[in-house]
């Protein structure tokens, strides 16, 4: 899955329109197979703490919500359908707290050095630069939507 992901990440900063046969092409021309792997490590660094978090607050925000809702004149279906949704909420917005700036690296590993591209020397390299130029903020660029949106795509998953 991951060469699928760097394919992708060059085509949208590419300047050209060109295909995924042809990116992928490009990235094994004159390159090893590690050239397919980049951003891997921090994909793995960001994604355990990640989910780790998410499975580590989900039942206790769980259950202190269901308290909060045992206020409520609500059947009892009701409370702990809330409770969960809820709290799934809550927990993968935590989530994504950490996954997003490992995002934000991996794919900026993925892309650099392609069409002219600023390289750079790893990934702590980038948070430097990130954090010089755009502070905190920075490593979260565009992570308010994927906060938001997530969370919601996990309600309709579980709805269904």
């Amino acid at each position: 899955m991951h060469p699928l992901n760097i394919v992708k990440s060059r085509q949208q900063v590419s300047f050209t329109n060109e295909s995924a046969t042809k990116a992928f092409t490009e990235l094994l021309t004159g390159r090893n197979l590690q050239s397919l792997y980049k951003g891997f490590g921090w994909t793995v660094s960001t994604t355990i703490p990640s989910k780790l978090l998410y499975l580590a607050t989900i039942d206790s925000n769980q259950e202190a919500l269901y308290h909060i809702f045992n206020g409520f004149p609500l059947e009892e279906k009701n409370k702990k359908f809330l409770s969960s949704e809820t709290a799934s909420v809550i927990s993968t917005i935590l989530a994504q707290s950490i996954s997003v700036p490992g995002d934000i690296i991996k794919k900026t590993i993925m892309a650099q050095g392609y069409d002219k591209r600023k390289a750079y020397s790893g990934g702590l390299d980038i948070i430097s630069q990130i954090l010089k130029t755009d502070g905190v903020n920075g490593l979260y660029k565009g992570g308010l939507t994927t906060c938001f949106s997530h969370p919601f795509d996990t309600i309709t998953t579980r709805v269904q």
